[in-house]
């Protein structure tokens, strides 16, 4: 099945690397634009009278009085003002004028483009030399990354730490960033050499990891494990945990086998098996509950594992991937994943509520051939056929005779046939999903609670895909003494399937084994969806793709995951 395109809202950037990012991309594609211009076209006089006008409002007027357009970053030029007055000028004087006092330059490509960029190369430029060494130990630190604040000018530190960098001028701020430390913003104040501590983030080498055996803390780890927070994921239209780790952990390979609502998402570590899945200590299975649906194979359906699931209630997800899982013993082989869903805090009751409704619409899609172009092609291939038969030319030597050749459809009836049927626009159609949590949570010294319940509807792209489900959890924790935590952990859901006729090809079944998208792809766009009488029109051995929308194949799963343990605390905070 083609893969959706999901719509919904989500804005988590940071606002530094989003501008760095955007800055390396214009350049990339400024770079590529390699066939210059001769010059600007001579013909345009700009007159413009301006007072502390944005930039960018100084670039939309010149475009209106000649034929050139710009192309820039916002964030590059949205500080710089211009107050400019002049009457019939070259356009090239004015882009010189109000350029050089902001600090910018111009590049004209062909089609008279003009793309604006910082210009880091003047006059006042200086150069800053010095050695950058971590606050703990005082050891130099190698590839490091200083970079002049708001441009594309930077560096990286040498072996021994040191670095060099000419900026723009004495007031120039360098930005100094490398991983598992704090980023620093130093003003160069006219300096040539200044030498920086920097200092290591704490809260990083703080973070807790679920592992195995317990927790422990990221700066005593010993083996590799990545830690994916779901809370830090756009989950707006994931219906499961599955989808949200695309993309998220080294070394997880995420592959979608089906698109349908709940469809099976693969899961393997390192490109091996599939790797044992546990939440909250207890072994998850992970393919689909419901049981399938023999070997006939009419639907096609492929169901995935963690579907009665909600992933608004997992707190974090680990990834184990070597000697951290040997805990599990065989069954561990490929790899454990560690799911830990949300538990209640001390304080007083705590209440959230979140919603959202997306819009689900297929991405363009291979398009079939119309009534009329159909019955020329076809026209076209029942030709080479006859002649590829006889053996003629161009399939063979004998010349070419068409005089007992006779075309499936005449030109009067090409020339009087529409547009047809179109078969895909049929079974597709535009989806959504609606998805809302209520969630309660708080305790006391000695217990602490977490409820949540989840409504989760999917309405799927194709005709008769539809998923609904119903989750709620309950995470109660006694605090019986100083050394004993009684905890229970109980999950209910039920799974509501429409599946639709989408369907794959069984063994041997060729064209029969058609499926909706496949029939829509293949259908005759000649033949209505309808016949005269109220039946649906008939194609070969191929099945009407409407039809098979009203083939009925619902399932429905119930599950219950419950888990009780008692936490005993030898050493405090440490065994």
């Amino acid at each position: 099945m083609n893969k959706p395109l999901i719509v919904c809202i989500s804005f988590l950037c940071n606002r530094k690397n989003l501008l760095k990012m955007k800055l390396s991309f214009f350049l990339m594609i400024a770079g590529a634009l390699q066939i210059f211009a001769s010059g600007l076209s001579q013909t345009a006089e700009i007159t413009l009278n301006l007072k502390n006008a944005p930039l960018s409002q100084v670039f939309q007027e010149i475009e209106k009085q000649s034929d050139v357009r710009f192309l820039y970053i916002n964030e590059a030029i949205q500080d710089k003002l211009v107050t400019l007055k002049v009457e019939k000028s070259d356009i090239t004087d004015v882009l010189n004028q109000i350029l050089q006092d902001a600090n910018m330059k111009y590049t004209l490509m062909e089609n008279n483009l003009i793309v604006i960029t910082p210009d880091v190369k003047t006059k006042q430029g200086i150069t800053v030399k010095g050695r950058i060494t971590s606050s703990t130990d005082n050891e130099p630190l190698p590839g490091v990354n200083i970079v002049e604040k708001g441009t594309l000018n930077g560096t990286v530190t040498t072996a021994d730490g040191s670095y060099s960098i000419t900026v723009s001028g004495p007031n120039a701020v360098l930005v100094i960033s490398s991983v598992g430390f704090k980023t620093e913003e130093i003003s160069v104040n006219n300096r040539t050499s200044i030498d920086i501590i920097l200092t290591e983030n704490i809260e990083t080498l703080q973070e807790v990891v679920v592992v195995g055996y317990g927790t422990v803390a990221r700066q005593n780890l010993t083996t590799s494990i990545v830690k994916v927070k779901p809370d830090e994921v756009p989950s707006a239209a994931s219906n499961t945990i599955s989808q949200l780790l695309f993309g998220r952990a080294a070394g997880l390979n995420v592959v979608q086998q089906s698109n349908e609502p709940g469809g099976l998402i693969n899961l393997s570590i390192r490109g091996r098996g599939n790797p044992l899945i546990v939440v909250d200590g207890v072994v998850y299975p992970g393919t689909a509950l419901e049981p399938d649906n023999g070997k006939i194979e009419l639907q096609g359906v492929n169901r995935g594992g963690l579907s009665n699931l909600n992933p608004a209630d997992i707190e974090s997800v680990e990834v184990l991937k070597d000697a951290s899982a040997s805990i599990y013993g065989v069954a561990a082989a490929d790899g454990v994943i560690l799911i830990t869903t949300k538990k209640g805090k001390e304080g007083k009751m705590t209440v959230n509520y979140s919603g959202n409704h997306s819009w689900v619409k297929d991405m363009n899609y291979l398009e079939p051939l119309n009534a009329k172009d159909y019955m020329t092609y076809y026209n076209q291939m029942a030709k080479d056929k006859y002649l590829y038969d006889l053996r003629m030319v161009p399939f063979g030597t004998i010349p070419a005779v068409l005089s007992g050749f006779r075309v499936p459809y005449s030109d009067s009836i090409i020339a009087a046939t529409g547009e047809g049927t179109k078969w895909l626009d049929e079974v597709l159609r535009t989806g959504s999903i609606d998805n809302h949590s209520l969630s309660l949570s708080g305790g006391t010294e000695k217990v602490t609670y977490f409820f949540s319940g989840n409504y989760f509807y999917q309405k799927g792209i194709l005709l008769h895909s539809d998923l609904t489900r119903y989750t709620g959890r309950l995470n109660v924790a006694f605090k019986l003494n100083r050394f004993l935590t009684l905890s229970t952990n109980v999950n209910a859901s039920r799974n509501y399937y429409t599946n639709s006729g989408a369907g794959q090809q069984a063994g041997g079944s060729g064209s029969e084994g058609y499926g909706m998208l496949q029939a829509a792809m293949a259908y005759d766009p000649n033949l209505p969806v309808r016949l005269s009488d109220g039946s649906y029109s008939q194609f070969q051995v191929i099945a009407n793709p409407v039809s098979l929308a009203d083939v009925k194949d619902n399932t429905v799963s119930s599950a219950i995951l419950s888990n009780i343990s008692l936490d005993i605390d030898i050493i405090p905070g440490m065994l």
